[in-house]
């Protein structure tokens, strides 16, 4: 058993037991330490800069590859808008051509129930 204790050095169980009490205590020990210095890093922070930070998430670019989230949303808007003007442009039946003779809600003629293979046969 790889890691086991029967492929440890020649100490013994007491020993080997002891060793591990030793180092849950420095962890314990250590987690404690570590743990202060997180509630007061985090304890130091206002309210209001925690509100500023938000903001400026929001409003101010980080950079070119990371922009803020109102920049994002205008991206998003703008890309929108010009999907739905290019597909006003289209004639009315762009969006009833089926290609291939792959499965479809509908037969060609646009009868029949879901699933329907488009040749008009059914799976079964």
């Amino acid at each position: 058993m790889p890691g086991g204790r029967a492929e440890r050095d020649d100490r013994r169980d007491d020993q080997v037991d002891e060793v591990d009490r030793l180092r849950a205590t420095l962890a314990s020990g250590f987690a404690y330490v570590r743990s202060r210095d997180v509630t007061s890093s985090v304890a130091a922070v206002t309210f209001e800069e925690s509100l500023e930070q938000a903001i400026s998430d929001i409003e101010v670019d980080e950079s070119d590859i990371r922009p803020s989230r109102l920049t994002m949303i205008r991206s998003l808007r703008d890309s929108v808008v010009a999907a739905v003007e290019s597909a006003r442009r289209l004639p009315p039946g762009a969006f009833d051509t089926q290609r291939g003779q792959g499965e479809a809600n509908t037969t060609i003629d646009g009868d029949g129930p879901v699933g329907e293979v488009a040749t008009g046969e059914t799976d079964s």
